[in-house]
């Protein structure tokens, strides 16, 4: 069993490709796991990630507080507390702030991303 008792204690993490999300990992790459990744995140009010796409991953976010904008290349929305969304492989989507309040969310994807890259795609 592993243990993690304080979330809050872990350390942050900025993630490429996005800015103001400072990610704390609950299990992952960096902490043994082999076939997800699962973050806690904090995301300022206008921070948050640029289009882009993660080719073979299933991305699973549940919002705890504040407000997510998210765009995909077919539709936007905003996620509330106790909202969940999926972005599915191959989907290009950009998760952003409202810019009234930080949002704390956790993210699953799975299996772990080996690269992010840009929507669409920069030569």
């Amino acid at each position: 069993m592993v243990k993690i008792k304080n979330v809050e204690k872990l350390k942050y993490e900025v993630i490429p490709l996005h800015k103001e999300v400072f990610a704390r990992e609950i299990w992952g790459l960096n902490t043994g796991a082999k076939n997800v990744v699962i973050r806690h995140n904090v995301q300022l009010a206008h921070g948050g990630a640029e289009m882009h796409v993660h080719d073979g991953c299933e991305h699973i976010f549940f919002v705890l507080s504040g407000k997510l904008r998210v765009r995909t290349d077919k539709e936007e929305d905003i996620f509330g507390p106790g909202d969940a969304f999926v972005i599915l492989p191959g989907e290009p989507h950009e998760v952003g702030g409202t810019g009234e309040e930080d949002c704390v969310f956790i993210n699953v994807t799975t299996p772990p991303p080996s690269y992010t890259e840009p929507y669409p795609k920069k030569d």
